[in-house]
């Protein structure tokens, strides 16, 4: 029997939603977890996992006694990753030394060349500091949300960063090769951070460097979400797959929502939303900065014999951008071949009232242009098929010079939603909150995970 009272709604059918309901569960909240196919995460924040979240899932399994985070590996396959800025081809993914000597070997001005001792030094040092650095964020006396990260000399990996910082906020470097330094931080930003940014803070410029010398791992997340599933119900959680609809609110509060089925009206104490675009929702963040949203769509090859590209180039995953595009409304696209098409997603500026059909003709020729630098010697067409915004989301941050200011992890308060479409729209509604790209935290899946490891015991 379903409750008519509970004391948390969380929507959105998401590893994160399974976290954060596990936790307010530890608390003796009663909670149902709220799967609508109108707000979720998309595979942008969901697929790629580096070696620092899966630790830190790892980790939170283990506190939490939640198996699916502890026996990740089992949901893991290894992924390359192809970097393609302009011309220039970086393959990522693999052992750190392996990354850091493609890097090296691409942008020699940016990455210094290491020794032969330190290369046998630097997988070893990778992977000892995350480690210690997945352990220091669970120690409450050592852990500082504003400082998440230390810096020992005498590891080689985080020396190897040291001497990166150092070359990225000076002066020497020429223009030139200074657009292709940024163009590579806000690339690396945006895709593992949700962050369009080619300066930062050194903390999150850390993690970026992090993320670049990374193995990375795709994520077979309905797997995963399965497994979660069955655990987060045997803990005493309730699950709903539904569409949200009546929400009543009253004095500013939401006093219940009602299921798409005969179980009615279910009043909620509070209700917190874990993913991306509101777009389909009567809810609204009050976020005034700029925003990206994420077109996704198949490309298809018109070109006898493209078979033989989908066949060379199967589950090759690449993410494109170049000098010229940052900064603009279209900063960069990544995808994968698959079957006998490419998946592709592409970064576009969000504005009020756009439609798929609006970006078309302009992504086509767009995505016809770029292919020439990932592929030359194809001669065909490419066209684009299934285009449809995802509920991913992106943040642009314009900032022109090396933020020396710490900033804090967990953000100082809870963002909430505001009532779309009535008179007191500006007023926020108090006990509806989000949790998602528009947020304060800056540093990808790791920091949205200690973020919701600090928030939960406190809402």
């Amino acid at each position: 029997m379903l409750s008519k009272n509970i004391d948390h709604a969380v929507v959105g059918h998401n590893y994160f939603a399974y976290l954060f309901s596990k936790i307010l569960l530890d608390r003796k909240q009663s909670v149902m977890l709220l799967d609508d196919e109108r707000y979720n995460y998309g595979d942008f924040y969901t697929e790629t996992l580096t070696v620092l979240d899966i630790e830190l899932l790892k980790k939170l399994g283990k506190n939490y006694n939640f198996n699916g985070f502890t026996d990740i590996d089992n949901y893991l396959t290894t992924k390359d990753h192809f970097f393609y800025l302009g011309k220039s081809r970086i393959l990522l993914g693999g052992k750190p030394s392996e990354n850091y000597h493609e890097l090296a070997r691409k942008f020699p001005s940016f990455f210094i060349k290491l020794s032969n001792e330190e290369y046998e030094l630097f997988n070893e040092h990778f992977m000892l500091y995350i480690a210690e650095c997945i352990e220091q964020s669970f120690d409450g006396k050592k852990w500082n949300s504003k400082k998440p990260f230390h810096y020992p000399n005498a590891n080689v990996f985080v020396a190897s960063f040291e001497k990166f910082y150092q070359t990225l906020v000076s002066n020497d470097l020429p223009v030139y090769e200074k657009n292709y330094l940024y163009t590579l931080v806000n690339m690396t930003r945006g895709f593992y951070q949700g962050v369009l940014s080619s300066r930062g803070t050194k903390a999150e410029l850390f993690h970026g460097f992090i993320c670049l010398m990374s193995p990375l791992y795709k994520l077979d997340h309905e797997a995963l979400k399965n497994q979660l599933k069955d655990e987060y119900i045997h803990s005493g959680g309730e699950f709903k797959k539904l569409q949200l609809n009546e929400l009543k609110f009253q004095s500013g509060s939401l006093q219940s929502f009602k299921l798409e089925s005969f179980e009615g009206h279910i009043k909620a104490k509070k209700m917190s939303f874990l993913g991306g675009a509101t777009r389909d929702l009567p809810l609204d963040v009050n976020y005034r900065g700029k925003i990206y949203s994420c077109l996704e769509g198949k490309l298809i090859f018109k070109h006898h014999g493209a078979e033989k590209y989908l066949t060379h180039f199967q589950n090759h995953n690449i993410l494109f951008s170049s000098t010229h595009k940052v900064g603009t409304d279209r900063p960069m696209w990544f995808g994968r071949f698959d079957g006998h098409h490419f998946k592709i997603s592409f970064i576009v500026a969000q504005k009020s009232g756009s439609k798929e059909s609006f970006f078309h003709e302009e992504l086509t020729k767009l995505i016809n242009d770029d292919f020439k630098f990932v592929f030359p010697e194809f001669q065909g067409t490419l066209e684009i098929e299934d285009l449809k915004f995802s509920f991913d989301q992106l943040i642009e941050e314009r900032r022109f010079d090396f933020s020396e200011k710490n900033i804090s992890l967990i953000p100082a308060h809870l963002v909430r939603f505001f009532r779309r479409e009535r008179p007191d729209f500006l007023d926020p509604l108090k006990n509806v909150y989000y949790h998602g790209p528009l947020t304060n935290e800056r540093l990808g899946t790791f920091s949205s995970l200690l973020v919701l490891r600090e928030l939960g015991p406190k809402i």
